[in-house]
């Protein structure tokens, strides 16, 4: 369980997140949640258009309630208001540099497990 305490500013305001993700329950939907939040950004910056922008935001909007839970995601939300710029400036290092590494470590873990029972099996199944 990763858990951090995240502190943004905007202005002269300042906001605490104490942030508690489990990284092994919700490996599989942050990296869905990143891709999706990636080919959005890509579509934005290619042609950009008010449905885009409506995309990419539902998208952050999505990965934040996954990384921080919903209270603390509308707490962050509504402490940038409109402010996008600066939200995504602040937070998406700390996603960037803590909990995307942290899943990682985790989804590599896993591959490795499941290769070695999968060695295993194999070795078994050619032994009978």
């Amino acid at each position: 369980m990763l858990r951090k305490k995240l502190t943004l500013r905007h202005h002269s305001a300042v906001l605490r997140v104490a942030v508690a993700f489990d990284e092994r329950a919700h490996a599989a939907d942050f990296n869905t949640a990143m891709a999706v939040l990636i080919r959005h950004e890509r579509a934005m910056m290619a042609s950009p258009s008010e449905d885009g922008c409506a995309l990419y935001g539902a998208a952050v909007e999505n990965l934040y309630r996954l990384a921080f839970g919903e209270e603390a995601a509308q707490a962050v939300l509504a402490f940038y208001g409109d402010d996008v710029t600066a939200m995504v400036n602040a937070v998406h290092p700390f996603i960037r540099n803590t909990v995307a590494p942290a899943v990682r470590k985790v989804s590599l873990r896993g591959r490795k497990a499941a290769a070695r029972d999968f060695l295993r099996a194999r070795k078994k199944a050619l032994r009978t």
